[in-house]
């Protein structure tokens, strides 16, 4: 079985996206366990499946969900749905915060422990390794490139995108 994660994000919010799936790369040195497939619109057409169907079944098959929640993010209904969705399906839900946001309240979100804060516009997310050690069950990175077997994810290992560029990397 493949453990999955799906990350709930605005489309306006491609660049943090961006930054977060290359600051993975990043520290993992180059020796991902990363298998990035992207879903869109226009992919869904050519599969001849409904998107709204299509993020559903992803979600289901994930062990984890990360929610982008920016002030773009807020306002979308898509992210929003797709956030109440995931909680129904009782998925583990790690918010990623912009940290201007950090005040507000959020129904999912119970503290700001919870959150992995970053701020727009810094050239590294602050902590980044630590918002991970959460994702791996509290181990970091290496450890779990080393030694997958105390944690399936080496080689089986999937993040599935919504509304990404295929040409992310």
């Amino acid at each position: 079985m493949q453990a999955r994660i799906f990350i709930i994000h605005s489309e306006n919010d491609k660049k943090i996206l961006e930054r977060l799936i290359r600051e993975y790369h990043e520290q993992t040195f180059g020796e991902t366990t990363l298998q990035i497939r992207f879903l869109n619109s226009s992919m869904n057409e050519c599969l001849g499946e409904d998107f709204g169907e299509k993020i559903e079944e992803e979600i289901k098959n994930s062990f984890l969900v990360i929610a982008i929640i920016s002030p773009n993010s807020k306002t979308s209904v898509w992210v929003n749905q797709e956030i109440g969705y995931a909680k129904g399906k009782g998925k583990r839900i790690i918010p990623m915060k912009e940290r201007s946001m950090a005040r507000e309240g959020l129904g999912f979100i119970h503290s700001n422990i919870d959150a992995q804060l970053y701020r727009v516009g810094q050239k590294k997310f602050r902590r980044l390794d630590n918002f991970f050690r959460k994702i791996f069950g509290g181990r970091k990175i290496n450890q779990v490139l080393k030694n997958p077997v105390a944690k399936p994810v080496k080689e089986s290992f999937k993040l599935h995108l919504r509304k990404a560029e295929p040409d992310v990397v």
